[in-house]
């Protein structure tokens, strides 16, 4: 029996306010969440089942104590971020990302690091969309431990690199180069601008092929102002310099024996090839690792290479908020961060002084381990250097490299 005031009436016991809400909150989850209806039930009952969530979900549903020494010990860890905690249809999220039961946290840990990235971009990626305690640590020991990663672990240097000039708008700027892996040749342009790398296969190694490849790319993303390349005969040919003034942009070559001078895409060759050592050994697919590059944050930047090219981030097989797909302008902060990156690369290289006509030097090449004399002839541009090479008698040999 209810009893009611003046001002009020006994609520009805077969309300319907409770079914409701809940359909409130499965279509709130299912807009939230891009994933299969399968997954999100799977992780509902990972969380029911995990004792610490339970007990979590129980206080952020009931409220939080007036202090954190009032609360369980295993739930005191959350207690500095509580506010951010929320429970919705059974999944536990800390502001946009998904608490990952324990129990999926391996699972989780594999597809994160599929791509088989590095610790800083796996946790920044990760950092975007998931969260659990001791995640950071979790996928540290997880990389560490990676038989493919230490099987390709790069030595512990870094070349010195003149920084480019960074556009003030994507998809202006291109390096591009011509890698190899198992005998298929591949070309790759990076976008210096938003760091985006895309690869096309060539059927062959012709300029033709090449050309070919360079219009499907930017009929995609549109022309670029400039296209900075090596002096390989797909880019010194006459067809390629045919190409650029039909399609007016300003083509650009690094010094013949140099070329790390086209950094950017120099760069980028090393880490494609990576990707696809990995991608074999693991018997995983290369253009998941792709996609999942595009995704991740760029290291002192913030954003990631999809997110400074298309505005928005992509949607990847990791759960994650639609919030984060939405387009969004990123303005002067984009700059901002883009600026932030030059300061940080320009401080890993140091300026040579320039060398006069004349001068005896030293340079090697590709295909040997010894560094040969020749005489500076004249100044191409800057850091280049056309050089007469010819056996020279030395009485005080002066080391000058280009």
């Amino acid at each position: 029996m209810f009893i009611s005031d003046a001002l009020s009436r006994a609520y009805l016991p077969d309300s319907n306010d409770k079914l409701i809400d809940d359909e409130l909150d499965i279509s709130y989850i299912e807009k939230q969440l891009p994933i299969s209806s399968r997954k999100i039930a799977e992780i509902k009952d990972a969380t029911e089942a995990d004792e610490n969530l339970r007990k979590l979900s129980s206080v952020v549903v009931s409220g939080w104590p007036n202090s954190k020494e009032m609360l369980p010990d295993d739930i005191q860890s959350y207690w500095n971020f509580r506010d951010e905690i929320t429970v919705i249809d059974g999944l536990l999220y800390k502001s946009q990302r998904i608490f990952i039961p324990k129990s999926l946290q391996r699972e989780m840990l594999v597809k994160l690091h599929e791509a088989h990235l590095g610790i800083v971009k796996t946790k920044q990626r990760a950092r975007e969309i998931l969260f659990w305690r001791n995640m950071n640590s979790d996928i540290e020991n997880f990389i560490k431990n990676c038989s493919i990663c230490n099987k390709f672990r790069k030595a512990n240097c870094r070349e010195p690199l003149k920084s480019h000039d960074i556009p003030s708008r994507p998809w202006t700027k291109l390096g591009a180069d011509l890698l190899e892996f198992k005998g298929k040749h591949y070309l790759l342009c990076v976008d210096y601008y938003s760091k985006y790398p895309e690869i096309a296969l060539l059927p062959s190694l012709s300029s033709v092929s090449t050309i070919s490849a360079f219009k499907s790319m930017f009929a995609r993303h549109g022309v670029p102002s400039e296209v900075v390349s090596d002096n390989g005969p797909q880019f010194a040919c006459a067809n390629f310099k045919d190409f650029s003034h039909e399609w007016d942009f300003i083509h650009t070559t690094s010094s013949p024996r140099y070329a790390q001078s086209n950094g950017e895409a120099e760069r980028y060759v090393q880490t494609i090839k990576d990707m696809f050592k990995k991608a074999e050994e693991g018997q995983s697919d290369i253009y998941i690792s792709l996609m999942e590059y595009r995704a991740s944050p760029i290291e002192g930047v913030g954003l990631s290479p999809a997110q400074l090219l298309f505005n928005r981030q992509l949607k990847t097989k990791l759960p994650m908020s639609t919030e984060l797909l939405e387009p969004k302008a990123f303005g002067s902060k984009q700059k901002e961060l883009m600026e932030r990156q030059k300061h940080y690369y320009d401080k890993t290289s140091k300026p040579l002084p320039s060398i006069a006509p004349g001068e005896i030097v030293r340079f090697k090449k590709e295909d040997k381990s010894t560094w040969e004399p020749a005489i500076v002839d004249t100044e191409h541009s800057e850091r280049s250097y056309v050089l007469r090479a010819k056996m020279i008698n030395f009485i005080d040999e002066t080391e000058n490299t280009s």
